[in-house]
């Protein structure tokens, strides 16, 4: 049964797990075989905060609040505890695959074969200008690697990073 327009939810009204499960069923602009490639997945759960974070601050509409949990200045930039919680569950839960990288440092993120079904749904019941937040942001930083990602959101974002351990790090050496 199709939801109408106007009862789809908004980004602004998604909780953490609504979120995880759109981000990463969503496409990230690159094609295979001339199909859009689906469940492309996330490089790190790091970077699956900060891409949400994006999400939230540049690409959803301008309603306040946007996201229906909280970022706030972590230690390593924008965290959100209720995301990293959720995404955790949803691993347990095995609705999120995490597979470690090939130096075994962190791991890469995609939807699971346990959570498709609800990914889908998640993804079907969103409003159009909802889908297009979570491709635009996806297809926009494919391309930036994890320090890249970074350093765009420490600069754009630095009330953010108060409370970073890693704030010099990221920003010491990069020109203005």
């Amino acid at each position: 049964m199709a939801v109408a327009a106007a009862d789809a939810p908004r980004v602004d009204q998604l909780d953490a797990e609504q979120a995880i499960l759109a981000l990463l069923l969503s496409p990230d602009g690159k094609k295979d075989n001339g199909e859009w490639r689906w469940n492309a997945p996330v490089e790190g759960k790091t970077r699956l905060v900060k891409e949400l974070f994006l999400v939230d601050r540049e690409v959803a509409p301008a309603a306040s609040p946007k996201f229906t949990f909280r970022f706030t200045p972590g230690p390593y930039g924008p965290s959100s505890l209720a995301l990293t919680n959720t995404l955790q569950r949803l691993i347990l839960e095995g609705k999120v695959a995490s597979r470690p990288f090939a130096g075994g440092r962190g791991a890469i993120l995609s939807i699971a074969p346990a959570g498709a079904q609800e990914a889908k749904a998640t993804w079907s019941r969103l409003r159009p200008d909802a889908r297009s937040a979570f491709y635009r942001l996806k297809s926009r930083v494919k391309e930036m690697d994890y320090r890249q990602l970074l350093v765009y959101v420490y600069r754009t974002f630095p009330e953010y990073t108060e409370n970073s351990l890693i704030r010099e790090e990221i920003l010491g050496d990069q020109p203005e």
